[in-house]
């Protein structure tokens, strides 16, 4: 029995040069995305904290109707943007996604003005923004590798290592 020889080679190797260009781009997002929200994240609870004067039960009761209100949109929108996502492209939903994120993060002087503005702002650009975009990430992902699984699940145990960096 021979080997095959695509088993000795590396996973660079065994990528065309349009899939390591999408990979890289793919580590580079995650990458920054996790930079970006462990800079932000001390500023986001603290300002937390401010809105509700130290009543870390207020906090936790606002934050926990946030959530639920999020999941409910996420549930709703999720489904919707996954089936926009094979009609007009993968790449403009995974991009207004993250801009969520950027109105979130950058749009701290808005959000920050009453916990009715934050909820407000969680809402938008949690759940009605970003709804969808992890499972448009894995169908983009699928649509590239779906052919190959044991490439896939190495690209993907790698891609975890990567956000895993930050």
């Amino acid at each position: 029995m021979s080997e095959d020889p695509a088993a000795k080679k590396s996973l660079w190797e065994r990528l065309t040069p349009d899939e390591r260009s999408l990979v890289v781009k793919h580590r580079v997002v995650e990458v920054c995305s996790s930079l970006v929200f462990s800079t932000c994240m001390p500023h986001w609870n603290s300002s937390y904290l401010e809105l509700v004067n130290g009543d870390t039960a207020l906090m936790a009761r606002h934050y926990g109707a946030s959530a639920s209100i999020i999941s409910c949109f996420e549930m709703f929108t999720s489904p919707f943007v996954a089936s926009l996502s094979d009609t007009i492209g993968r790449k403009y939903l995974a991009a207004f996604g993250r801009i969520g994120w950027i109105m979130f993060f950058g749009g701290y002087k808005i959000r920050d003005r009453s916990l009715s503005f934050r909820l407000w702002s969680e809402v938008v650009c949690w759940g009605v923004m970003q709804a969808g975009v992890w499972s448009i990430f894995a169908a983009q992902h699928s649509d590239i590798f779906g052919e190959r699984p044991t490439l896939s699940s190495e690209i993907r145990s790698k891609d975890q290592m990567w956000s895993s960096v930050a």
